[in-house]
Formats: structure tokens, sequence, C-alpha cells
């Protein structure tokens, strides 16, 4: 003889709650997949930054450049 336990039964659940149980499974998952869609559209691509030698007015300065354009210029460093 097989036994259902009580809590596991499917009628143990009234019908109101178990439709209100997978009407917020559905929500969770459609807001879930539409945070991800948005999620993709706003996150860019860290950008490539580079730290170079100038001469300007005959100093030596270091240039801090960020996806090829000069964005700094930070006198009195050679190196970094």
């Amino acid at each position: 003889m097989v036994r259902a336990l009580k809590f596991l039964s499917p009628v143990a659940v009234p019908d109101a709650r178990l439709a209100a149980t997978l009407a917020l499974l559905a929500a969770s998952d459609a807001l879930l997949r539409a945070a991800a869609r948005l999620h993709k559209k706003t996150v860019a691509p860290a950008p490539q930054r580079e730290f170079e030698t100038l001469e300007l007015n005959g100093r030596e300065v270091g240039a801090v450049f960020e996806d090829g354009r000069l964005v700094g210029v930070v006198p009195g460093v050679r190196r970094l």
C-alpha cells in the first residue's frame, strides 16, 4: 500500500494558492528575463587605457590614453 504525504498531495494545496504561486513564478521569470536584456544593453566594454611619455615644450611628461585618445597629462612622471 502506498501512502501519499499530506504536504506533497496535490489536493492539499487549494486551487487559488496554486494559481497564485504559478502566477508569481511566471512574473518572476518574466522580470528576470527583462532585467537580463536591459543589463546587456547598458553595460559598455571597459575602456582600454595606456600610459606613455610625451615631450611637451622640451619636457618629458606622462600621458594617459584611453581608447587611443589623449585624456590626461601628468607632469613630472616618466613611468608608471
